[in-house]
């Protein structure tokens, strides 16, 4: 078990109101205050020459689901999708003016719901894209989130798949969905029609069309009314994922989040319902941390364990290690060795911004990193990814160790003590064990400068 009360000691927080989800540093909140509107630099001075990776962001889902803090909206206007598709593509083609030199090496469309869309529309989605950027000779990942529709049967899945999947530029090569639960009943309070089947129609797809496949799982629902005991979901995840890999079915690699923020959610902010305690939660993570060990499941990146490194997004590498990531569309997130560019959570600006040919100026919040930031947050991100990570890094450019980057390089060293961290000379490498308290070291390590436990609300 992790060593709670010297954690506790150490001031390392588990409690999943003192935590949100960390995918970039500096914290949202603080790059949206201190950011301005214009084109990154990053794109006039040509310092992508490296591969780059690229995000396209649908914000539109079928339904409103009760645990999702995402930037998405429930919608069946189809005129609204085509505009919204429209500006994507037009704002691929201003992309396509600017100064980058360097090599896509992966796609990853997310919403959202992106397979919303027909997969007509996603192809010329795609289509834009080959347009838009170099590519290299040999195939590229290409990333599509699904999730489960009653609308689609298991044939209709892997036809819609197959299209996608059988393009000879840019095919889909890797799918992943939100399964969540096995649980009907918290399927249903969920708002996933279509429950448990509706999953595995996707999984059977999914399976037989793609190379690689991601499957979510969300920790921590909690139970509605309170006076019903939560289910053991401990012992029923791994039991779904011994009866489905027990008929054949690959099941490549797991994401296992869990709710943070809870009042920014649908099901946070109800009456009447019940989230375990932080010991209890942190006892079943344990269990299921080595429950998915012992499948042959381990760490690759953030929140995702697989039964193999090959089974690791590209995408996400290039997020946490070496910061060449752009994102489009309302809301996205372009992250690059020296800047951090967010797009407002607002769908009808951005694309009314497309139309007017001004969305990189009008429609960028651009911030540029210190020094200190560049290494703080390279030591953050870079242990989320389960590779040995440098300290030195960039040091040599700040001649002073700063105190916020001192701050942190004295908690690494604390969550060494504790066993949480691995340590070889100048080398340090987040341990497998604190696979499942990944996150909460994460928001750990982050500087008071840039604390997230102070603004959680407002990240």
């Amino acid at each position: 078990m992790w060593p709670v009360e010297q954690m506790k000691e150490e001031g390392i927080r588990c409690a999943p109101e003192e935590n949100s989800f960390t995918y970039t540093f500096p914290p949202p909140y603080f790059t949206k205050s201190r950011g301005a509107l214009r084109i990154p630099h990053t794109y006039a001075n040509g310092s992508l020459t490296t591969s780059v990776s690229l995000y396209l962001h649908i914000p539109f889902c079928e339904t409103d689901c009760t645990f999702c803090s995402l930037h998405r909206t429930a919608i069946h206007d189809a005129d609204t999708i085509t505009r919204y598709l429209r500006a994507l593509r037009r704002e691929l083609h201003a992309l396509s003016k600017q100064n980058i030199r360097a090599q896509l090496d992966s796609v990853y469309i997310g919403g959202g719901t992106p397979t919303i869309c027909s997969a007509v529309e996603l192809g010329e989605l795609l289509d834009s894209v080959s347009g838009s950027f170099q590519l290299p000779d040999s195939p590229i990942e290409v990333s599509l989130e699904c999730a489960p529709s009653p609308k689609r049967t298991f044939q209709q899945w892997k036809a819609y798949l197959n299209i996608l999947a059988s393009r000879k530029t840019l095919a889909v090569n890797r799918v992943s969905f939100g399964v969540q639960s096995d649980d009907s009943a918290t399927l249903r309070h969920m708002g996933r029609a279509g429950g448990e089947l509706a999953a595995l129609a996707l999984l059977r797809a999914a399976d037989e069309t793609c190379a690689s496949y991601n499957a979510d799982f969300l920790l921590n629902y909690p139970t509605v009314p309170s006076a019903i005991a939560q289910p053991d979901w401990i012992r029923s995840l791994l039991s779904w994922v011994d009866g489905v890999r027990a008929t054949g079915l690959r099941l490549p690699s797991l994401s296992i989040y869990q709710l943070w923020d809870v009042d920014s959610i649908a099901i946070g902010r109800a009456r009447q319902v019940q989230f375990l305690g932080e010991e209890q939660l942190l006892d079943r993570k344990w269990s299921l941390q080595e429950g998915l060990f012992s499948r042959q499941y381990s760490p690759v990146i953030i929140s995702t364990v697989a039964q193999s490194d090959e089974h690791a997004s590209q995408c996400f590498k290039n997020r946490h290690l070496s910061f060449c990531h752009i994102g489009c569309g309302s809301g996205a997130y372009s992250i690059f060795p020296l800047e951090v560019v967010q797009r407002p959570r607002n769908i009808l600006q951005y694309m009314l911004a497309c139309e007017r040919g001004d969305v990189l100026e009008s429609s960028s919040c651009c911030y540029r990193l210190t020094p200190e930031e560049v290494e703080i947050r390279r030591l953050i991100m870079g242990l989320r990814s389960y590779e040995w990570i440098p300290v030195t890094g960039s040091m040599g450019k700040l001649h002073v160790l700063t105190r916020s980057l001192q701050e942190t390089q004295e908690r690494i060293e604390i969550l060494v003590g504790l066993g949480l961290v691995d340590k070889n000379n100048n080398m340090y490498r987040l341990t497998n064990t604190a696979f499942l308290i990944a996150n909460e070291l994460s928001t750990y390590l982050h500087p008071a400068s840039h604390s997230r436990t102070g603004a959680i609300h407002g990240s």
